[in-house]
């Protein structure tokens, strides 16, 4: 398989884990297993990795989820927009919201035609950094 049939297959497991609930380990364990078998073969992709965070953080492994985040944002690989706004969610879910807030704040400045795909994210992130504001004090 080659590398861009790897990122298209990689980019449609994660199309149906964003289906599942996260109660769905039977389901999604099978993903995993098929997308860390891409990492291992095409270690540099990013779209392999985002599946193995987005798997993951489904499965509540979130020491393997920040390694994988870290990698992720080593690579620094350009991402498209809907796997970008994944990989901001996630670094929310797992706290690693400097990382998150860097990848937001590049969309803030067109928010107007990002808000559709990341609004939700920008919320989220806006609700757990006041959470943590207003329990720190």
């Amino acid at each position: 398989m080659s590398d861009i049939e790897t990122k298209t297959n990689a980019e449609n497991i994660i199309k149906n884990l964003a289906t599942y609930s996260y109660s769905q380990i039977f389901d999604i364990a099978p993903a995993e297993r098929d997308l860390l078998g891409m990492h291992i073969q095409y270690p540099n992709l990013v779209e392999p990795l985002i599946g193995l965070l987005f798997c993951s953080v489904m499965l509540g492994k979130k020491q393997q989820a920040k390694e994988y985040a870290l990698k992720i944002w080593n690579l620094g690989a350009s991402l498209n927009d809907s796997l970008e706004m994944l990989y901001s969610d996630m670094l929310i879910n797992i706290g690693e919201f400097e990382k998150a807030a860097t990848l937001i704040s590049a969309r803030m400045d067109d928010m107007e035609n990002n808000l559709n795909l990341f609004y939700m994210t920008v919320i989220k992130y806006a609700l757990y950094t006041l959470f943590l504001v207003n329990h720190r004090c």
